[in-house]
């Protein structure tokens, strides 16, 4: 056969050393019973998601400028005012932001004359009134 006539080829290549994949497998668990699921915001959650450190900055940026226009939290319209812009740059952002990169700056960027407009509606509103 093939052996007989070559000699046993694989043990005179040199073998490379086993290489490790980036992703180890140590912390695969080999028991079924250790694949426990644990829902995404349960208490014992380690770190938020993106999504969730996302919305916290959000909502610090605009705190930050409604702070700048004269409207600290306990201001009577903060309320109104936070939740107003958060969803009005919330869909601004979706566009604008496509890493996580300079993204406060960006949030600021759009927040920024967003809160200038909600809040002149906001006083335009309660004068008329």
């Amino acid at each position: 056969g093939i052996n007989a006539e070559y000699g046993n080829l694989t043990s005179s290549v040199p073998r490379k050393p086993e290489q490790k994949h980036s992703k180890s497998t140590e912390s695969i668990p080999q028991n079924t019973s250790e694949l426990i699921v644990k829902p995404e915001n349960s208490a014992g959650s380690a770190k938020p998601s993106r999504s969730q450190k996302n919305k916290t900055i959000l909502k610090s940026v605009i705190s930050e400028c409604l702070e700048g226009e004269g409207i600290p939290t306990a201001h009577p319209s903060y309320k109104h005012l936070s939740n107003k812009l958060y969803e009005v740059c919330k869909l601004l952002l979706k566009d604008a932001i496509s890493g996580s990169h300079g993204i406060r700056d960006t949030m600021f960027a759009i927040v920024r004359p967003q809160t200038n407009m909600v809040v002149d509606l906001e006083k335009s509103k309660q004068s008329s009134s």
